[in-house]
């Protein structure tokens, strides 16, 4: 508001009413205030911009500060050339004005007055927009003002002046066919939207260009001028997105198409598809070629080797190739394309028939039908066609005896329809088109066609909607083809769509089709639908494959093993692998790797379509199946991977199908990170379709393995899940211990105030369930988080009266994890010896139970206490086994801080490029991981060498932004590193203010946290 009256003074009450329109609160006039105070402090010299007057604020800025006023600037001074003649510097400054748009002004923002103002600020720029193109026009201008005049036509459509000038300028350049169109659509559209004819001045231009009058001669050009095409402004999608950046400018060539592609030479066709030279008198019936195909190119290869590959036995048999996809890949589209660029080695014939294999309300056509309508269009007398498929097929094969045609049989339905059609003798070309794979058809040459490659989506849609529109909206034409699946028949209905809607939006179609439920509905225009062409391809299939292709949609993720899909179907393996298989030579399925099976995603909405009350049992029992598969099989792979852990009942019964089996912990972790991404949506159907306690105990197990994974962001929301699940239960011990899940997670991911409230419910949750596993974890959780805080007083009774309940409850790897929390507190109080001994403790235990992930951080406790002692030799050693434990694809954070600490050893021991190499590793472990606890220690200690090496400010920089990330985290003991290393690195660069400002904080650190004067050291 203050912009737009910038220099004047806009009173608090009508900033208050723009802000609330209507019933503002009793503190508006308060709440401005303070606007207006947080404005001064972001905005640079803020108490000068914004200057305090009177009843209100005005804002005091320079022409040529605000884009608005630039643009009043420059209008005015095209006024002021027109006014002393100056036509073509008053064009130049319009051109100036028009290029500060970027968008649509105050997009999205506001109430009334503001759109007001919006609305009022874009009629200023159509003004000068048209006035901008008239003195173009009148310059002798036109062919380059053309895409300009399109874009701002698009987004609005009902403007006469605009309408007309583009009329001129196309008559202008040759183009008067165009213009007449766009006369004859602008017509349409004025009676459609509000029931009136175009006004006298375009119907009389239109008049003028039916007569090809001369007073519309383009007048010659005084001097050149540079003109640019005005920018196409978007209009907004909603109300909260920003204005989209500019389209780049669209030259005449590209307008509404692509650029046609060089003209071509007898040499560049030599030994291709050529130009078509078919005689006049040979029957052709190939549908029209369309105009806008686009993409294909690779297929398009593979088919035109497969024609002119001099092998494969092409002296002595005819060529058949047969394109088959899912419904909507545009198969016919290819076939066709194929066809004409083929012609003109077929120069006896090119006949197509559309057999109907999937046309809705008609039959697939007999191949004596078919053969019958081919033998009439090669001019065989209907009383000499016999009445028997046998003896048309012998009749026809002997009239394509000696000839060179090309057969395109479209949309087959199976090889019985296809078999009696083929030619026999050599010359001729068969091309076939097939939602199937026609396996029982031999001597074929198959191309499958998918999904289009995005970039030919986009050429795709710039050829049907127009260049202009889709550069206008990159990124909402990106996902408008994501949408679409990159399915050919879902783009063109989609932009079809937005044809027949000039005034919508790119993004305001991506919107309604990002509903799911609403989105087939949306993909349909006129009689072509993405649903119904795959309706048909439902249709053809036996019931139990319709079953079963409406089941397996229900799986939650995007793609399923034949053992996921048995638990659906309720059948065996073999069963199920069956009925994907089936699924997947029909293209209702797609293979992106041996033992996976996807649907497209217009295909899986489709066939959740047709789910219903009737059948909701089918469903619910199918889905149940499947988590209990998934609920059986991970507590399998837990058991294999994770020695120790305290077995729980879940209260669910065992799944009794078939699943896999694990040989060894490799197989269980394999399949562990194959199902992870439908591990995590089977605990979202859970949650979804009422099975808490599947959703609680599954997401105990996928912790696990996220946890071992250093996938820290899952761990924490699958542990969110978890608990709200137990919390519906009402059940205290699964309860206790989801609780206690998310309280690991919580630390690991630095929340340790969250994770404290959390372990600290999770005990007293335990505690009322009478759960002393639980109860002795969540201690040992909320000793840990209080010595992250720095609380080492607090945390270390707590951890201790841990270690001594899990060794009296038996849990060994309890026990482990208690004491190598207990090492590092012993560590940072500098009671070396004591974190020794609870490290080689932990040590023994892990080596027993096999507990490789823990041993490898006890292992790098035991070095920290060792290099606390002095005693490098032995902390080289324990690295050593450590590093040879580690995985960096596993918990890399962990990783990253035995390789950091390696690096100090090795620094100690005099091994400087080593020291160097670990260095390196750790850091960059360590700025991957997604672990903040574990870069802040990492940064902390390579901070350490590389003073050591004397790089003070690489240093500075680690130990800055180890604070960076230990200070909101209120992890104490990595803060005050940090800054004891910024006391030393701004010491030796000079900054010796700076560093006393260090010291300080760091006190104030080692006062709270208790530290020994010995733990202090500088």
């Amino acid at each position: 508001m203050l912009l737009l009256e910038a220099g004047r003074v806009v009173p608090v009450a009508r900033l208050v009413e723009a802000t609330w329109e209507k019933d503002p609160p009793v503190t508006a006039a308060h709440q401005v205030r303070k606007a207006v105070a947080d404005l001064r402090r972001r905005v640079p010299t803020g108490t000068e911009v914004i200057a305090t007057d009177g009843p209100g604020y005005r804002v005091v800025v320079a022409d040529d500060q605000v884009d608005l006023l630039e643009f009043d600037a420059l209008t005015r001074a095209a006024g002021q050339a027109l006014r002393e003649g100056e036509r073509s510097a008053a064009a130049e400054a319009l051109r100036s004005a028009l290029a500060l748009w970027r968008g649509s002004v105050l997009s999205g923002t506001g109430g009334p007055i503001i759109e007001a103002a919006a609305t009022a600020l874009e009629e200023r720029r159509l003004a000068a927009a048209e006035q901008f193109f008239d003195l173009c026009l009148a310059l002798g201008e036109s062919g380059e003002l053309i895409s300009g005049l399109r874009a701002l036509i698009t987004q609005h459509p009902l403007r006469e002046t605009l309408r007309g000038q583009l009329m001129l300028a196309l008559y202008r350049s040759g183009r008067q066919a165009e213009a007449l169109k766009e006369y004859g659509e602008v017509r349409e559209l004025l009676v459609d939207e509000l029931g009136i004819d175009p006004g006298p001045r375009l119907a009389k231009l239109y008049e003028a260009i039916l007569r090809d009058s001369p007073e519309l001669a383009a007048p010659e050009r005084p001097a050149p001028v540079t003109v640019a095409p005005v920018r196409p402004v978007p209009e907004p999608a909603a109300a909260v997105d920003p204005a989209p950046e500019p389209a780049p400018a669209v030259t005449e060539a590209s307008e509404g198409a692509a650029p046609e592609a060089p003209a071509r030479t007898e040499a560049d066709r030599e030994g291709e598809p050529g130009t078509r030279t078919t005689p006049v008198d040979a029957p052709c019936t190939l549908p029209y070629d369309l105009p806008d195909f686009t993409g294909r190119a690779k297929e398009l290869a593979e088919l035109f080797d497969y024609v002119q590959d001099e092998g494969r036995g092409s002296e002595r048999y005819a060529r058949i190739v047969a394109i088959d996809g899912m419904g909507g890949m545009g198969k016919t589209t290819l076939a066709v394309r194929a066809a004409h660029r083929l012609a003109d080695r077929y120069p006896d014939g090119q006949l197509h028939i559309d057999l109907h294999g999937f046309t809705p309300g008609r039959e697939p056509v007999t191949p004596a039908a078919a053969l019958d309508g081919l033998l009439r269009t090669l001019g065989t007398p209907g009383d000499r066609i016999p009445e028997d498929l046998e003896g048309r097929t012998a009749v026809w094969r002997s009239k394509l005896d000696g000839r060179r045609m090309l057969l395109l049989f479209d949309n087959a339905v199976d090889a019985a329809q296809i078999r009696p059609l083929l030619p026999a003798s050599p010359g001729s070309l068969a091309l076939i088109t097939s939602r199937g794979r026609l396996l029982d058809l031999d001597g074929v040459e198959w191309v499958s066609i998918g999904m289009m490659e995005p970039e030919d989506s986009t050429s795709l849609m710039a050829e049907t909607l127009g260049a202009t529109r889709v550069a206008a909206e990159p990124g909402a034409s990106a996902e408008l083809a994501e949408l679409c699946g990159h399915l050919p028949l879902a783009l063109r209905i989609a932009t079809a769509r937005l044809r027949n809607r000039p005034r919508w939006t790119v993004r305001y179609l991506v919107e309604r089709l990002r509903d799911e439920k609403r989105r087939m509905d949306e993909l349909s225009s006129g009689e072509r639908s993405v649903a119904a062409t795959l309706r048909l391809s439902y249709l053809a299939m036996d019931e139990e494959y319709r079953t079963a292709f409406r089941i397996l949609s229900l799986y939650p993720c995007a793609g399923t093993d034949v053992h996921s899909a048995a638990a659906l179907l309720g059948t065996t393996v073999r069963d199920a692998e069956d009925a994907l298989e089936f699924l997947l030579d029909v293209h209702l399925v797609q293979q992106p790797d041996i033992g996976l099976y996807t649907f497209h995603d217009l295909v899986r909405s489709f066939a959740q379509s047709l789910r219903g009350p009737a059948t909701a049992d089918d469903d619910a029992a199918a889905v149940e199946r499947l988590l209990s598969y998934y609920m059986t099989t991970s507590d399998a792979a837990c058991e294999m991977l994770f020695p120790g852990r305290e077995r729980r009942p879940t209260g669910i019964s065992p799944y009794q199908g078939e699943r896999p089996r694990f040989r060894d912990a490799e197989q269980a972790v394999s399949w562990f990170d194959r199902e992870q991404a439908g591990l995590l949506a089977a605990v979202s159907l859970a949650e979804r379709s009422g099975h808490d306690r599947y959703a609680a105990c599954l997401s105990r197990n996928i912790g696990f393995h996220l946890h071992s994974h250093g996938q820290l962001d899952e761990f924490w929301s699958v542990g969110h899940l978890a608990v709200a699940a137990a919390r519906r239960l009402d059940d205290p011990a699964l309860l206790g211990i989801s609780l206690a899940n998310l309280g690991a997670a919580c630390w690991k991911l630095g929340r340790f105030e969250e994770g404290l409230e959390v372990a600290r419910e999770a005990r007293d949750t335990a505690v009322r369930a009478g759960d002393r596993h639980t109860e002795a974890n969540s201690e040992s959780t909320i000793g840990l988080l209080l010595s992250m805080l720095g609380r080492y007083g607090e945390a270390l009774p707590l951890l201790e009266r841990s270690v001594t309940a899990a060794r009296e409850l038996g849990n060994l790897r309890a026990e482990s994890e208690s004491l190598t929390t207990l090492s590092t507190l012993y560590e940072r109080w500098g009671r070396y010896p004591e974190a020794a001994a609870a490290a080689r403790r932990a040590i023994e235990i892990d080596r027993d139970l096999g507990y490789r992930s823990n041993e490898i951080m006890a292992l790098a406790d035991l070095a920290f206490a060792q290099v606390g002692l002095g005693e490098y030799a032995d902390a080289d050693a324990g690295l050593k086994r450590a590093r040879d434990l580690c995985d960096e694809t596993r918990s890399p954070g962990d990783v990253a801080l035995v390789l950091a600490l390696s690096a100090q050893v090795a620094h100690e021991r005099g091994d400087a490029a080593q020291a160097r190499a670990f260095a390196e590793r750790s850091l960059s472990l360590g700025r991957t991981s997604g672990a903040p606890i574990r870069l802040a220690k990492v940064e902390n200690v390579l901070g350490r060498l590389h003073r050591a090496w004397g790089e003070h400010e690489v240093a500075l920089d680690l130990h800055a932004h180890a604070h960076k990330l230990a200070e909101p985290m209120s992890f104490r003991a990595e803060e005050a590193s940090a800054l004891v290393g910024m006391v030393h690195a701004a010491e030796a660069l000079g900054d010796l203010s700076a560093a006393a400002g260090y010291r300080v904080a760091a006190e104030g650190l080692f006062d709270f946290m208790g530290l020994p004067a010995h733990r202090r050291a500088y």
